[in-house]
């Protein structure tokens, strides 16, 4: 269904140029787009049904597990400025998931694409994770010590908690903020890089620069 969703997103649809045209649905894109919306509206109704029953069945002692487990709390607080209600959380959650699996799948993506490009930064790569993986085991989380040269190739930003009051060029951040980092700008920073818009992995190796 990503897949799907992530297609059509990106589609030409002739009649978001020439509106008249929308209701012969040309390319048959609308069609798809519903189709789509039916599919997700219920699986996202199965899985806040299933969230929703553990919550009743744990009574006081339910405890959020995850993000769709929260957004139901939310959803159920009478005092919010703007009530959330259950389109919301399917439209939270279906974010969340497109989100959390396309940004990674397109840096990955990216990163394969320069790689090929440079088969020597190539083979240093492959050479690390062929002795860290050696005996046929799938590269987990605590490998990622080991693999410097791939971490290097592959730099993945995740948001960042504030954890106390800070200020940060004439910007106030609370405590409790979540800040996302802007990994474009920072790589192509000319005052900080050597043709920052060149693929060169060991610009990192020795240096002081995270």
């Amino acid at each position: 269904m990503l897949d799907e969703l992530f297609l059509l997103n990106g589609l030409m649809n002739i009649s978001d140029s020439i509106p008249r045209l929308e209701f012969l649905d040309m390319q048959g894109y609308i069609r798809r787009m519903k189709k789509l919306s039916a599919k997700f509206d219920y699986f996202l109704e199965h899985v806040i049904d299933e969230h929703n029953k553990r919550r009743w069945h744990e009574g006081s002692e339910f405890m959020a597990n995850d993000m769709v487990d929260v957004l139901l709390l939310l959803a159920n607080k009478p005092d919010l400025d703007v009530k959330l209600e259950r389109h919301g959380v399917k439209a939270f959650t279906q974010d969340l998931m497109a989100g959390g699996i396309e940004s990674s799948a397109v840096t990955m993506e990216w990163a394969i694409s320069e790689l090929l490009k440079r088969l020597d930064i190539f083979e240093k790569a492959k050479e690390e994770l062929d002795r860290v993986a050696n005996c046929g085991h799938w590269v987990e989380e605590k490998d990622v010590p080991w693999l410097p040269f791939v971490k290097l190739v592959v730099p993945l930003l995740v948001p960042h908690l504030a954890r106390e009051d800070a200020s940060f060029n004439g910007y106030n951040i609370l405590v409790d903020t979540h800040v996302l980092v802007s990994v474009w700008t920072i790589s192509r920073n000319s005052a900080v890089w050597d043709a920052p818009e060149k693929f060169c992995s060991k610009r990192f190796l020795g240096g002081h620069i995270d």
